[in-house]
């Protein structure tokens, strides 16, 4: 079966029909687009107050109100992320009002942007009807589900932006669309540091890329042969491989191996045996011309990151920037760990791939239609009982979930059999690298809600295997099972908050917060109440001085309004800012007459030590228990 999939499957051609249907199809196709953004707008409109995890909206609000009142990320607390959100937040903040739903308004704005974009790469590899359906459904699978600001949504729409340049940049040769793949890659960085990944992935790009236009010329008919290149080349692809190796070295194992190694392995070995297994031309040629895509690239990322860097150059607090972004991060590690679905599940994808064959490979008319109809059956009996068995609802998830490697494998072989034109093997390998590189932003917490951060990258790599010119005018096979997993988000997904109770599939009743501040935002009913109280209590005690809240509890100076003493938003990447001693001093030195204590268990910093605790008690001896939240106070 691998073998007629290989035979079979190939991204779509530019061919001269196809060439023709898009001229002839412009109204049609911008009509639907209108239509798609309007749903899309539509849903994430609807679900904007949707979900509330304590360490995501408050925490980001927190720091973005820190950076408003002039204080720098990383400088003067620890920011969660690199730094340029926070500013980001800061300016939503200042546009929107001082509320929780301000975060949102600027992630909405992004959003506006990035469906009409995703839609745009998904027209090149499909025709403009399909591309709407896949736009829908990686919308329903992304943002509306959790439409917290968090960083991980910034650089999927970072990277479906840096994409779509490149995808441009294939069609024009035009070196102004690599420059701002690069912005695109310097700001996700400044959005979080994941960013490093896209700029790997598009990097990768570029590298085939040059293969590509070297082999479609007659460069490399020329007798004089240098192995200068491919020699860098392959050293750079082990320092690439050496570098994931690295990266889940302290989890290491088969399930990590098979999600975060294999897919940016098959690619590095693509590269490699590609430039060796035909040298060509001299290397001086071949740096030239990787010179002039590696230029425009390198500096659309450096822009963005230089005018980032200027205040703490000029401040001199460079070198504790640089140790707070790539230095304390791997804290994560050792409190922040979720393992990822063990490689057997991927079975589970394999329905999803035998689809993939037969729509390639079935020619009849009749067979055809059959098949369709078979297909539609069993989808929407599987559809009904994961309705009612959420035991089943699981192993959706887990088949879509377990996909990136097994696309990229698929992909990287087709490539290597070369029976696709420069162009279309460009597209495909753009994508491939994407969503592989993309992708490991689930590392190291593998929990379902980081899939969907990804997942529309997913989308775009499985098109670029399915979508081919057909020879029948006859419904595509994969149109039932892309619509299947659309309804299975609306109806399965959404409803279940999986950001906070992952695949329970039990649905927990929800509130809107009354307090100003939050805007109201709806979360779980009883956190909901017990927050409310909790800050009632602090606001009647503290007599408007700074508080203390943690471990873990950023909401509290949020929406209280009221100081954070300390340069900590979560205890655990404090450092020794987090050390009791520094704690109960900076509380001391800030008059705080009022704290509140996180007994929740489950917090990513631990409970709080207990020689703390203690002092607490001794030093704010008024307290109230308001479920496991202790608010203690002085007079």
């Amino acid at each position: 079966m691998a073998k007629m999939l290989l035979d079979s499957v190939k991204p779509v051609g530019v061919s001269e029909p196809r060439q023709f249907d898009r001229a002839t199809s412009i109204p049609a196709g911008w009509l639907l687009l209108f239509v798609v953004c309007g749903l899309s707008f539509g849903l994430l409109a609807a679900r904007l107050h949707q979900g509330y995890i304590p360490v995501d909206d408050p925490l980001l609000a927190h720091a973005a109100e820190r950076t408003l009142n002039g204080e720098m990320p990383q400088v003067d607390f620890h920011d969660n992320y690199t730094g340029g959100l926070s500013y980001l937040h800061a300016f939503a903040l200042r546009i929107f009002g001082i509320r929780l739903i301000s975060l949102r308004f600027m992630l909405f704005s992004f959003f506006l942007v990035w469906v009409p974009t995703f839609w745009y790469i998904a027209s090149r590899i499909a025709s403009s009807l399909a591309a709407c359906l896949i736009t829908l459904l990686a919308v329903v699978w992304s943002i509306p589900i959790y439409p917290s600001p968090v960083g991980s949504w910034y650089s999927l729409y970072f990277a479906t932006f840096g994409t779509a340049s490149l995808m441009r940049f294939i069609e024009t040769r035009h070196s102004r669309w690599i420059f701002l793949a690069g912005l695109s890659a310097g700001l996700s960085f400044l959005a979080k540091i994941s960013g490093l990944y896209l700029l790997a992935a598009l990097g990768m790009f570029l590298v085939f890329d040059e293969q590509n236009v070297r082999g479609s010329t007659n460069l490399e008919r020329r007798t004089s042969t240098s192995y200068l290149y491919p020699v860098l080349i392959t050293l750079a692809m082990l320092a690439f491989n050496s570098a994931l190796f690295l990266l889940i070295h302290s989890k290491p194992g088969a399930t990590e191996f098979y999600h975060f190694v294999i897919p940016g392995l098959m690619l590095s070995v693509l590269l490699v045996t590609r430039d060796w297994h035909n040298p060509g031309s001299p290397a001086l040629v071949r740096f030239r011309q990787m010179g002039t895509r590696l230029g425009p690239f390198v500096l659309g990322f450096v822009a963005p990151v230089t005018v980032f860097l200027i205040p703490y150059a000029y401040t001199g607090t460079l070198g504790k920037l640089f140790t707070e972004i790539f230095v304390r991060p791997r804290a994560r590690l050792q409190f922040v760990f979720s393992p990822a679905i063990h490689p057997v599940g991927a079975i589970f994808s394999i329905p999803v791939f035998v689809i993939l064959l037969l729509d390639a490979d079935l020619k009849g008319l009749i067979s055809r239609r059959v098949a369709g109809a078979l297909f539609c059956l069993l989808l929407g009996v599987t559809l009904l009982v994961s309705l009612r068995h959420p035991g089943l609802a699981r192993w959706v998830w887990v088949s879509a979930a377990t996909t990136i490697p097994l696309i990229v494998v698929v992909g990287v072989i087709i490539l290597w059999r070369g029976r696709t034109g420069p162009e279309e093997s460009s597209r495909l390998m753009l994508l491939l690298a994407v969503v592989a590189m993309c992708s490991l932003i689930q590392f190291p917490y593998f929990v379902p809600m980081y899939f969907c951060y990804v997942a529309p990258l997913a989308m775009l790599a499985f098109a670029g295997l399915s979508v081919r010119p057909r020879p029948y005018h006859s419904m595509s096979l994969l149109l039932p099972l892309a619509v299947f997993y659309l309804v299975f988000g609306i109806l399965v997904i959404m409803p279940n908050q999986i950001y906070n109770k992952a695949l329970s599939f039990e649905p927990e009743p929800q509130e809107a917060f009354t307090l100003p501040r939050a805007g109201g935002i709806r979360g779980a009913k009883a956190t909901v109440e017990m927050t409310e109280q909790a800050v009632s209590m602090v606001l009647a005690h503290s007599g408007g001085a700074a508080i203390y809240a943690g471990p873990d509890s950023p909401e509290f100076y949020f929406l209280t309004g009221l100081r954070n003493p300390t340069p900590n938003l979560v205890e655990f990447l404090g450092g020794a800012d987090g050390e009791p001693s520094h704690l109960f001093t900076a509380i001391e030195k800030a008059g705080v007459k009022a704290v509140v204590l996180n007994h929740i268990p489950g917090n990513d910093s631990g409970p709080l030590p207990a020689e703390l605790v203690a002092k607490f008690k001794d030093r704010f001896p008024e307290s109230v228990t308001i479920g496991p939240l202790e608010v203690r106070w002085r007079q």
